[in-house]
């Protein structure tokens, strides 16, 4: 590119001058140099074609221009398409004038012709630009009820989840609360505190004591052995075919 200050000069057809400064404007707007457009654009062109291509002496081919308008313009969809199709129209009618060979000069008159065209042309732009303007404002337009009605979402679902969160802290806090006081009320030692209420509770009571009662036993020859039989109280007396007779002793 040249240097900064001085005026680039275009060597090439009225079409292909307008082309040429198309170029230089995207490259002026992200200051790429011809090196850095070759280095960036591997493939396309050395640098000292670059310089050919932006002063208008050579037509860029369409499938680099395609390349370049698309990469530059990748994070916009919108002004990929508008520059993409100003480029397309550009390319075209420089091709145009290629073909044709070159304009014989005419005089004043063929210079007010191109200007008329230039003019027509810039028109066109000019109209192309608007109604991608209109058609953004239409998207903006459609898009500011969306984004309100998601902000009100966010701000309801916002408030939903900071009450659920109040609420689960605070049934946290009374179970927590609720765990102290069983704490506090029971203590550490509390197995041993509860075998010793229950001991107390128990009145100290006796064994009870087994009474021995005297039993008659026949020993098969007529007289009756003296023995002892272990019987509870609560068994209650035997009951005896024959009626109960003194001992011997007594």
């Amino acid at each position: 590119m040249s240097k900064a200050g001085r005026p680039r000069e275009f060597q090439g057809g009225p079409r292909a001058n307008e082309l040429a400064r198309f170029l230089c404007e995207l490259a002026g707007r992200h200051s790429l140099t011809t090196r850095t457009l070759s280095t960036r654009f591997k493939g396309s062109a050395s640098s000292s074609t670059w310089a050919l291509y932006l002063n208008g002496t050579k037509l860029i081919p369409a499938e680099v221009l395609g390349r370049i308008v698309r990469t530059l313009f990748s994070h916009d969809p919108r002004a990929q398409e508008f520059y993409v199709t100003e480029a397309k129209r550009l390319w075209k009618a420089a091709e145009a004038e290629t073909e044709a060979g070159p304009v014989q000069d005419g005089g004043p008159q063929t210079e007010i012709v191109r200007l008329y065209e230039r003019l027509n042309e810039a028109t066109e732009g000019m109209a192309k630009a608007r109604s991608v303007a209109h058609e953004s404002e239409r998207v903006v337009g459609m898009l500011i009820p969306m984004a309100a009605l998601l902000q009100s979402r966010i701000e309801t679902l916002t408030g939903e989840l900071s009450r659920a969160l109040e609420r689960e802290r605070a049934l946290a806090e009374l179970h927590l609360a609720q765990a102290r006081l069983r704490l506090e009320r029971t203590g550490p030692n509390w197995p041993e505190r509860r075998a010793t209420a229950t001991a107390r509770s128990m009145p100290n009571k006796p064994w009870r004591r087994r009474h021995w009662k005297p039993a008659r036993r026949s020993n098969g020859c007529g007289s009756r052995s003296r023995t002892w039989s272990r019987r509870r109280r609560r068994s209650g007396p035997c009951r005896r075919s024959s009626p109960r007779r003194n001992p011997p002793w007594t």
